[in-house]
């Protein structure tokens, strides 16, 4: 830095920033491509007035050259995709940078939505690389014509990395024609290349993938090509590593989870889940995926947990693991607009926070919500500046409250808490009913609360639900442990069942039971031969309902559940006692 502000002037920082407009659009160079340092460049550049690509590759950095037009214009996307064909076309770039410039440009080209009479006469082109290109997107199209121009491409022995890459389309889309090829030209490409072909050809079982393998590559050639690395920084970090370069990470620790009625569980959550642009679907993150979860930590705990979303293409990864989804998270959104008009109601009356309220307020939140949700026993606390909290009392005593906060999309209620008694439509009314006065008053238009938990309350008033896109994940590490963890909670739920016996939880992996005598609930980790209630289903089935994901009686129904001897009346309660469904799930609330 301090070299280029002596060639460029103290204000030089001052003119970066000028140089970097207030919202990035990232996709203009594709990340397939163009890395951070190459952003970083191009600015710099812009704000030098001179293209830096070229000193920063005599530094030893690996560049991917960007136009010097401003960033999103046209001049500058006609520019990147110069850049793009001329990656492809070159004979001495690795195999897996031209493979990610040709799926860059692709991607574009199907953005673009450009006929595809223009790509069919590129497949007259005498340039190999046009024809790649042209093909590529063809195949993509679902074009017939496609696959035989880039099997004439693969066949080719001019250009090996060009052929390679060719192949690679291919049996990307499950045609075994070009495997041996591929299998044959990725001997000579660069590891990446390697992991990516031994990902598509493992695919199709093909028998040389796992030669590509990481651990195939790193028995060929050596430990320094394809490894694994973890640190231990307060938490188990873990990075895939290619050729001396991190390319995935994943971060995870122990912590103490929760479960109903102030039950705790020693839970291992995955906090960060990420692979470079590059290197994905290649496998490398479901390695590490693999050694965090059978890292000490790891092995120490009953479950493990992690947010993610609906649509994340990482989600398939996670559930092999074991991971089963909570309920998908879901927000409630009202337009004041078309909210009905408050009315009074009688006996209640809404009033604002005051300091002090906090010890009445958690103990109404723990007195709606810990036996019945996932969530910590909630403490006294007080409140920020820039919350909205209202309290409705009744006969003197705290029976509902809300928390709010404004922001630049309207309002959102983060904190709430009715009695649940023959009156909590009304609380529920008359608190939100305040709320949209007092909102309306401050020129809010909208007001959105999380939690599906609150939809009986608030869609009376005006509210619809809609899906976020996030969920939470939980997976069985130990049920053993997990049943003993959890044992003073399932004793509470039977104090007033008189049974004892056995009821024996048999999954594929997840196995054991839980005796029951006198009150007192103990986990075996080996299920009896002979209990007095077996319930046998897929791992998933028994960490839906040990979780209160599922009831036991729901997963029969579903034919997801076999209960034996016999499912009697009697029998369907006491499971619905021990496994109730739970309304919440803030593990780590």
């Amino acid at each position: 830095w301090r070299e280029l502000q002596r060639r460029y002037g103290d204000d030089f920082l001052k003119r970066l920033f000028a140089a970097v407009p207030p919202k990035l659009d990232r996709p203009a160079a594709p990340w397939v491509v163009f890395t951070e340092l190459d952003v970083v460049i191009h600015f710099l550049s812009r704000a030098a007035g001179t293209d830096l690509f070229g000193w920063f590759a005599e530094l030893g950095s690996t560049v991917h050259p960007l136009p010097p037009a401003r960033w999103g214009g046209q001049t500058f996307k006609e520019g990147v995709r110069r850049s793009l064909r001329r990656l492809l076309a070159d004979p001495q770039a690795p195999a897996s940078e031209r493979a990610a410039a040709l799926d860059a440009l692709a991607a574009d080209q199907g953005q673009a939505k450009r006929p595809l009479g223009r790509a069919a006469r590129q497949l007259r082109s005498p340039d190999p690389a046009a024809r790649l290109a042209a093909a590529t997107r063809l195949l993509r199209a679902g074009d017939p014509r496609a696959p035989s121009a880039l099997e004439q491409i693969a066949k080719s022995r001019k250009d090996k990395a060009l052929s390679a890459v060719a192949a690679l389309q291919l049996v990307g889309r499950g045609n075994p024609g070009p495997a041996n090829r591929l299998a044959e030209l990725a001997e000579h490409m660069d590891h990446r290349f390697q992991l990516d072909a031994g990902y598509r050809l493992a695919r199709l079982g093909h028998r040389r993938a796992g030669r590509f393998s990481p651990a195939g590559i790193a028995r060929r050639r050596g430990r320094g090509a394809v490894r694994l690395q973890t640190r231990y920084q307060g938490e188990v970090m873990v990075f895939p590593v290619v050729d001396g370069q991190p390319v995935a990470n994943i971060f995870s620790g122990d912590v103490v989870g929760h479960m109903p009625g102030n039950t705790h569980i020693s839970m291992f959550f995955v906090y960060w889940v990420h692979t470079d642009a590059k290197a994905r679907r290649k496998g490398l993150s479901r390695l590490a995926m693999q050694r965090s979860l059978e890292d000490a930590r790891a092995r120490r705990c009953s479950c493990a947990s992690l947010g993610t979303g609906t649509r994340n293409v990482a989600h398939a990864m996670y559930r092999s693991f074991g991971f089963v989804d909570a309920p998908p998270g879901r927000q409630l959104t009202c337009r004041l607009a078309k909210a009905p008009r408050p009315a009074a109601r009688k006996g209640i009356r809404v009033r604002g926070y005051r300091r002090g309220d906090e010890a009445a307020m958690a103990r109404l939140f723990n007195e709606r919500y810990l036996q019945t949700g996932a969530v910590a026993r909630r403490r006294p606390t007080a409140l920020g500046q820039a919350d909205l909290a209202l309290l409705a009392d009744r006969a003197r005593r705290l029976t509902g409250y809300l928390v709010a906060r404004t922001h630049d999309d309207g309002a959102t209620i983060h904190d709430m808490a009715v009695a649940k008694d023959r009156r909590q439509h009304d609380t529920a009314a008359a608190l939100v009913g305040r709320l949209h006065r007092d909102l309306a008053g401050r020129g809010v238009k909208q007001v959105t609360a999380r939690g599906e938990f609150l939809a009986p309350l608030l869609q009376p008033l005006g509210y619809r639900g809609e899906e976020t896109g996030g969920v939470g994940m939980i997976a069985l590490l130990s049920l053993p442990q997990f049943l003993r963890e959890i044992s003073p909670l399932l004793e509470r739920r039977l104090a007033r069942a008189a049974w004892s016996g056995t009821v024996s939880l048999l999954g594929l992996k997840h196995r054991a039971a839980l005796s029951i005598h006198a009150g007192r609930v103990a986990a075996l980790p080996r299920p009896p031969r002979h209990a007095d209630i077996n319930l046998a289903g897929s791992d998933e089935t028994i960490t839906r309902i040990v979780a209160g994901i599922q009831t036991p009686f729901e997963a029969y129904l579903q034919l997801d559940l076999k209960i034996a001897p016999a499912l009697t009346e009697k029998t369907t309660q006491l499971l619905e006692t021990l496994f109730p469904r739970l309304e919440m799930f803030q593990w780590m609330s």
